[in-house]
Order: C-alpha cells, then sequence, then structure tokens
C-alpha cells in the first residue's frame, strides 16, 4: 500500500506517477487524498487504471477532480476478469466542470493529439473505448504522423497507445440505445450505494448520483431506491429529474416517480418538459402492446 496523501501532488507530478502506475507490479492500494489532483490528472490516472489491473484500491478524497475526472475513473473501476476497484472519491467537487476541453459527455468534434502528451494519450485512450462502447464508425479520417491510420477495434485486445507520434481525427459519437442487458449490476449498484451514503449532505450525495448517472443506466427499482437516499425536495426533484432519461425499463420508468410527493412530481415533468410526457406515452404503449 502507497500513502501520498497531503503531499501536494499536482497535475505535473500525476503526470509521473500514472507513467509509473502503467508500468506497477507490485502496489495494490494507493492513497492520494487531499492533493492538487485535478480533472485533468484524474484522465491521467484513469489511463494508468485501463493499463494497470493489479491496482485494487484508490483513494482521490478531497481532489478537485471536478465531473470529468471523476467519471473518467469510474469508468475503469472494473477490473477485466469482473472484479471491482474500491475508489474512494469524497469532496471531489464533481458537480463541476473543468478546465480541459474534452468532455466524453459531448466527444464530437475535431482533434489533433501528441501521442508524446500523457494527456493526449489519454484522451485518445478515452475515444478508443468510447468507440468500442457505439454503434457504427465513430473515428472519422484518422491519421498517424500524417498516414491513413485504421484504429483497432478489438475489444479483447487493448490497442497499445505508441508514447509518440501525432494522432488526428474526426469524432462522431452514434450512441447505443440501452437495453435492459445495460442496466448497472447489482454489485455495482450496492457499490454505488454505499459511495452515496457516505456522503453526509444532501448535495454531495445528488453529485455523486447524477455523475453516476451520465455513464450508468438504472432499472426504476433501482432509482427508487436512489431517490430515498436524499431527503431535501429540491435536491429529490433534480435527481429524479437528472435519471428519469437514464431509466431502461420504458413499462416502469414512472413507477419511482410515485416514490416522490405531489409537487415533487409536477416539479420533475416541468424540469422534463416535453421528455417527460413523450416517454409517459411511450410507456402507456408498452404496457398496452
Amino acid at each position: 500500500k502507497l500513502k501520498l496523501a497531503w503531499n501536494g501532488i499536482d497535475q505535473e507530478a500525476c503526470k509521473c506517477l500514472a507513467d509509473s502506475l502503467v508500468h506497477n507490479r507490485s502496489i495494490a492500494k494507493i492513497d492520494l487524498s487531499r492533493n492538487k489532483i485535478n480533472d485533468i490528472a484524474g484522465i491521467l490516472l484513469a489511463y494508468a487504471l485501463r493499463r494497470n489491473q493489479l491496482l485494487r484500491g484508490l483513494k482521490v478524497n478531497g481532489n478537485a477532480l471536478g465531473r470529468n475526472g471523476a467519471q473518467a475513473l469510474l469508468r475503469h473501476m472494473r477490473l477485466r476478469g469482473g472484479d471491482l476497484r474500491k475508489i474512494d472519491m469524497h469532496d471531489c467537487n464533481i458537480d463541476a466542470g473543468g478546465s480541459m476541453t474534452f468532455d466524453p459527455n459531448n466527444p464530437n468534434g475535431k482533434y489533433e493529439l501528441d501521442l508524446s502528451i500523457p494527456l493526449d494519450r489519454a484522451i485518445a485512450s478515452e475515444l478508443w473505448e468510447l468507440s468500442l462502447r457505439e454503434q457504427g464508425e465513430n473515428w472519422r479520417g484518422e491519421t498517424l504522423d500524417g498516414r491513413p491510420f485504421d484504429c483497432p477495434e478489438d475489444p479483447d485486445n487493448p490497442w497499445i497507445i505508441p508514447t509518440k507520434g501525432y494522432l488526428q481525427l474526426r469524432y462522431f459519437s452514434t450512441p447505443v440505445p440501452p437495453s435492459e442487458d445495460d442496466i448497472m449490476e447489482e454489485e455495482d449498484f450496492s457499490l454505488m450505494i454505499d459511495q452515496i451514503k457516505s456522503r453526509g449532505k444532501d448535495k454531495e450525495r445528488k453529485d455523486v448520483i447524477l455523475s453516476a448517472a451520465k455513464e450508468n443506466y438504472f432499472s426504476a427499482d433501482q432509482v427508487k431506491d436512489v431517490i430515498t437516499t436524499v431527503d431535501a425536495a429540491s435536491d429529490r426533484v433534480e435527481v429524479a429529474s437528472g435519471v428519469f432519461s437514464r431509466v431502461v425499463d420504458l413499462e416502469n420508468k414512472n413507477g419511482f416517480l410515485k416514490s416522490l410527493k405531489e409537487h415533487e412530481q409536477k416539479a420533475v415533468a416541468r424540469n422534463l418538459g416535453q421528455l417527460f410526457f413523450l416517454q409517459s406515452k411511450i410507456s402507456n404503449r408498452t404496457l398496452q402492446a
């Protein structure tokens, strides 16, 4: 176990640390709490986690990871063998944006990446993994050092990103419509609930939920359980509104809303506008089919 809490580790130091973790063969747990790790450093750590299958526990409490840094780490919580890493992220400002231009929730655009730079290499890794989860041809016109380049597409044979070269591409996002197979597994969901409950304030709990909803799909029953972890009416409304489009089982989608009080339900309907009523019609058609 490596303890590096309260060491003033910043973005530059994190580059070196991430590079060393890629080649780590002995450290199973690392504590990086209360440092100066921002969203960019979080992306770098996430890249190291993808390459490192030995590390089982990571603490980054009290770092300004922001939304993008936190989401990048959460994407690498599950090891290839199916086991889960334990990642602690208390007080990480995950409701905030960040200092970097790459947004995994809106990745469309042109990229010019210098693969000798750790951050650019990490972004290339994020784009590659994202393309595996989406349908169709997402990378367009990609070149490496000015020559045509076909990005590997085999998820069982991870792309080893070169440490030098100039990668250019356009990314077009084509998300796959979710199915019941995409619903968060119960083991992962229990771990998420534990993370939520470990937060003392409603705002912190809400931020964890909304961040997780960016990356995961839920069943209506799971959303009921999530809503019960938040007490304040305004936060319950924001949570219900934020996860509404991430509920997969359409026939039960409105069921979790019944766990809200009547005025909270009306507030959710106002927040969602046409989406609320469109999904309600879809749910009714599904029941009648």
